[in-house]
């Protein structure tokens, strides 16, 4: 079992290095822990925690390496930086941006991507995942190839490594590469 999460979290470390820049700390560390609930993890600055049954995530908790730890943001005001961006990130090793794309948002959490968590949190996690996680996914992918997005991650990482940032320097970064960025992510609910 240990074996399957050290290979997904070499995989997955070496993909967002080559994706988005290197790995910036001498280790990074996956804690699996078997009292955790059936499907959970959460991640810090060089060290993730994921369940014994929690596999699937460890792409999503690695990328928080560079969606997170890396690049810091206020997540009570806009987890869409932190969560959807690793959301989007482990698309890329997953190859789940088809499944991403064809996820159907709610309406009581569908163009509100910008909202804090105070807005999702009464409604429950699962429109949390579905409003801000899936929903960055379908609105950066609305924006162009995904490759191209990727391009512009990988810029907005290496201007804002060791910051804290907010979305107009995400928006910064993505409108280099798609000059329409801003309108097409405050269709989806964004703030800037």
């Amino acid at each position: 079992l240990i074996q399957a999460f050290l290979s997904e979290t070499r995989r997955s470390l070496r993909f967002y290095a080559q994706r988005y820049g290197h790995y910036p700390w001498p280790t990074y560390t996956l804690v699996v822990m078997s009292d955790f609930p059936s499907l959970a993890g959460f991640a810090y600055p060089t060290i993730g925690f994921v369940g014994d049954s929690s596999l699937v995530l460890v792409p999503h908790e690695t990328a928080h390496q560079w969606f997170q730890a890396l690049i810091g943001n206020n997540q009570s005001r806009h987890p869409w930086l932190s969560e959807g961006l690793a959301t989007w990130a482990e698309t890329g090793p997953e190859g789940s941006l088809p499944a991403m794309l064809a996820t159907p948002i709610p309406a009581d959490v569908r163009n509100r991507l910008g909202r804090p968590v105070s807005f999702f949190a009464p409604l429950g996690f699962e429109k949390l995942r579905l409003g801000v996680y899936v929903q960055t996914v379908q609105a950066l992918a609305a924006l162009g190839r995904a490759q191209i997005v990727d391009c512009a991650l990988r810029s907005f990482v290496v201007r804002n490594a060791y910051r804290t940032v907010a979305p107009r320097d995400l928006l910064a970064a993505l409108k280099e590469f798609f000059p329409e960025a801003e309108r097409v992510l405050r269709a989806r609910g964004a703030r800037f």
